[in-house]
């Protein structure tokens, strides 16, 4: 299970190269074996095919995010790279929505959720003022309705260009990072940090993404799963 934080990413793949999760070796402890997992997924592989393709079947998976997911599925090819890896993405996102809806999402899906659910949301819970404490709350209540037995990738949030988010950025990753140490099965994708040094992905407003920035994104999401599973 997870239940850590991505390290800073140190190499940007070529656009359309996917990365490779290894597994931890099996005499590390469990803490530091959940990071190099999830470290891993930001390590470039030398080959060019995918890598951690799900034996059989497509392995389900659930995305529920807002706009930037929205970009990464309509533009972005989410649908498409999650297929030719092996995996079945249902994606429920919707542009201007917060954590709040995403929740009423996954308690409606109730038992039919897949064992690995993918969120991005809480960027418009920063613009709407949501406060530090009850985005914790969010997050604990998102935790519950999926419950212990599946594994949360939570994707963090970027509004370092933005004069009116970057201060409530820093505080809800915060807050990610403190749950993730809180709940075994909740994995925080460190997008912020992915995105450093690769600011030529934004768009005009410094939130959302162009092209490019729209098909790193759903490799990102990608890559995360499979660090994860």
């Amino acid at each position: 299970m997870p239940g850590g934080v991505l390290v800073r990413a140190m190499t940007v793949p070529a656009e359309g190269i996917p990365m490779r999760a290894h597994k931890p070796h099996p005499t590390m402890s469990a803490r530091s074996a959940r990071r190099r997992v999830l470290a891993a997924a930001l390590t470039v592989s030398a080959a060019t095919g995918l890598h951690g393709t799900p034996a059989g079947a497509a392995t389900r998976v659930f995305v529920v995010g807002d706009s930037l997911t929205v970009g990464a599925r309509d533009f972005g090819g989410l649908r498409s790279k999650f297929a030719n890896a092996g995996y079945e993405a249902t994606v429920e996102a919707r542009t201007g929505r917060g954590v709040e809806w995403g929740l009423s999402v996954l308690r409606n899906q109730g038992r039919s959720l897949p064992s690995t659910v993918v969120v991005a949301l809480g960027t418009n819970d920063v613009a709407s003022g949501r406060s530090t404490p009850s985005f914790g709350e969010l997050v604990d209540r998102v935790m519950a309705a999926v419950g212990p037995n599946r594994i949360v990738v939570w994707v963090n949030l970027d509004l370092d260009d933005t004069s009116w988010g970057a201060a409530q950025e820093a505080r809800f990753n915060r807050v990610l990072r403190e749950r993730a140490g809180q709940h075994d099965n909740l994995a925080v994708a460190d997008w912020d940090s992915y995105l450093d040094g690769n600011r030529s992905w934004l768009a005009g407003d410094r939130i959302h993404l162009n092209g490019r920035g729209y098909r790193q994104r759903a490799w990102f999401y990608l890559w995360q799963v499979q660090a994860s599973t």
